[in-house]
């Protein structure tokens, strides 16, 4: 690039940017100032006297800092115009997603696509129609008859990328939705959802050789719709097929390092579920040893390996272990940036801090976390959760040898999940199990609890009901209490 060209173009407006730019900078960095005065007072090009009066050695390495920040300044000039605004309200929507204000970046998307309005702008065609204006000013006759004649080919590929990628954004907002409304498929409503949804062209068949960006929504959308279905092998593979597309598109790693994350997260997570212990701790250390590329990223990371680091503790009998983590590690990543922290997380960790109060003895404890998620949780649309929580709480109430008011909770219980539609066979069987301990008038309770640990041990193997084990270990407990 001629540097000269380059300065000498500038306008009155472009210089003074260009002042006030380099005045923002720090003072040891300002010694490219110095290239550009004098390159501004030259009417002609004279390398060898800017070399004399700069120093020939220093000379290369200030005139690319000097580009650098000339184009830089013109940048930030330029996208205060109206066309290019679009291009700096997703720059501000990344740097303020990164640092865990979701809200405000989808402020700054919202004023270049809001969804209740038509688009007004060909904002997604830029470089395209950008193409087309320089190309036509400044190209050589052939090489303009060159792109006329694959102008049409380029519109298509165009077109059929940005319909495959919506597509794809699409799904995933989908699975997302699909999620909040279901933790896991509990009834066959919640399996024939799933199947119809995996059952959309777009993820029937791939699709998406032309972009990473799809191939990368076809994988997340199968793992975690493969998740909630219980089919924690397949979503472990499609989840890992998702951390290697993020692995080697470091552009991608770039926009979706939140993403990025949570699936490292989510591997370990389902290498958990399958009881496979050191696998899942292979992951969350994969998750600790990983560079943050946003520093407001590392907050989340921590969080996500600390509650990893809890239920593999459980998972191991670590009890000792796992308090300290509640009580140091996990309290501190949560008290620092608390809005990273999604709502599924948020349940994993209020249920595994609950089980390792109860494993200590600790039941004051485990009441006033597990009654306080019940208290939060009241409207949540998450009902599995919250009726998880309420059996929770009547275990501890057995724990506490507490049968008056475990009596009357029962039948609150009982009550609670035949007008939500939430009364299971699981369900059934823990009312049925907790009614007959009330009634009970010998001194021996064993064969009570052993047969309660024999049919959850059962309901593993029913696809819908093995899922009410996800976020507490209701057979582990029985069968500890057996003896």
């Amino acid at each position: 690039m001629n540097i000269y060209t380059l300065i000498h173009s500038m306008g009155k407006g472009d210089k003074r940017h260009f002042s006030l730019y380099s005045q923002s900078q720090k003072a040891n960095s300002k010694k490219y100032v110095k290239l550009y005065d004098l390159i501004l007072k030259q009417n002609h090009f004279d390398e060898k006297q800017l070399k004399k009066e700069i120093g020939s050695a220093y000379y290369p390495q200030l005139k690319y800092e000097l580009t650098h920040h000339i184009l830089e300044s013109l940048r930030r000039k330029h996208h205060k115009t109206d066309k290019s605004s679009t291009l700096l309200c997703i720059d501000y929507a990344h740097v303020l997603l990164n640092n865990g204000l979701w809200k405000d970046a989808l402020k700054q998307l919202n004023k270049v696509f809001d969804t209740d309005h038509p688009i007004k702008s060909n904002s997604a065609f830029l470089a395209f129609s950008d193409t087309s204006y320089i190309k036509s000013r400044y190209s050589s006759n052939e090489v303009l008859k060159e792109t006329i004649q694959s102008w049409d080919k380029r519109k298509k590929e165009l077109i059929n990328l940005f319909d495959i990628e919506t597509a794809y954004d699409k799904l995933y907002m989908q699975i997302t939705l699909i999620n909040q409304e279901m933790e896991s498929v509990r009834k066959p409503s919640d399996k024939t959802r799933l199947k119809k949804f995996l059952k959309e062209p777009y993820l029937k068949e791939s699709k998406y050789s032309s972009s990473k960006y799809a191939e990368l929504n076809f994988h997340y959308c199968h793992g975690l719709a493969s998740y909630l279905l219980g089919e924690y092998s397949l979503s472990q593979s499609h989840m890992g097929s998702v951390k290697n597309i993020l692995d080697a598109e470091y552009s991608l790693r770039l926009n979706r390092e939140d993403l990025y994350l949570r699936v490292m997260a989510n591997l370990s997570l389902c290498a958990l579920q399958n009881n496979n212990i050191t696998e899942a701790d292979g992951y969350r250390l994969e998750l600790i040893k990983y560079d943050s590329l946003y520093t407001g990223n590392n907050s989340y990371k921590n969080y996500l390996a600390d509650l990893l680091e809890l239920m593999i503790c459980n998972a191991s009998d670590k009890y000792n272990k796992a308090i300290k983590i509640i009580s140091t590690q996990l309290s501190s990543s949560i008290k620092s940036k608390p809005q990273y922290r999604l709502t599924q997380e948020y349940t994993y960790q209020i249920f595994q801090t609950v089980a390792s109060y109860m494993e200590l003895g600790l039941f004051k404890e485990a009441k006033k976390t597990i009654l306080s998620f019940i208290t939060e949780n009241k409207q949540s649309s998450k009902k599995d959760a919250y009726s998880y929580a309420r059996i929770v709480y009547l275990i501890l109430l057995i724990e506490e040898n507490n049968n008056d008011l475990l009596d009357f909770e029962l039948r609150s219980v009982n009550r609670y999940l035949k007008l939500s539609d939430q009364l299971f066979l699981f369900e059934k069987i823990f009312l049925n199990f907790t009614n007959k301990l009330i009634r009970n008038k010998s001194n021996s309770t064993s064969s009570i609890y052993n047969k309660l640990y024999l049919e959850i041990k059962d309901l593993k193997k029913n696809p819908f009901e093995r899922n009410a084990l996800v976020y507490f270990a209701f057979d582990t407990w029985a069968k500890k209490k057996r003896t």
